[in-house]
């Protein structure tokens, strides 16, 4: 009887801690997908302030160079699409 009785205690034991284990990775995983969430969103956002500083960054190099008579982007790596040049040189 004292060895059933040690079996079933120890059952139950097994039992809760598995219970909580499987509340700790559900936590886990929550904390995971938060950390996911808030990471892309501030990658995103930093990659769209990135974008608007570099267009921003093309079209001051231009007036700049308009201002000192020079070609546009000559001798440079920038890139500006047509549009914004032919707008920029008006």
């Amino acid at each position: 009887m004292k060895i059933i009785k040690s079996t079933e205690e120890m059952a139950d034991q097994i039992y809760m801690n598995k219970q909580e284990l499987i509340a700790l990775n559900k936590r886990r995983q929550q904390n995971r997908e938060k950390w996911k969430k808030t990471f892309i969103n501030e990658e995103l956002q930093t990659e769209g302030e990135i974008q608007i500083l570099q267009s921003d960054q093309k079209i001051m190099v231009n007036k700049h160079r308009n201002l000192e008579h020079f070609s546009p982007f000559s001798d440079t790596n920038i890139k500006l699409n047509s549009w914004k040049a032919k707008k920029l040189m008006q």
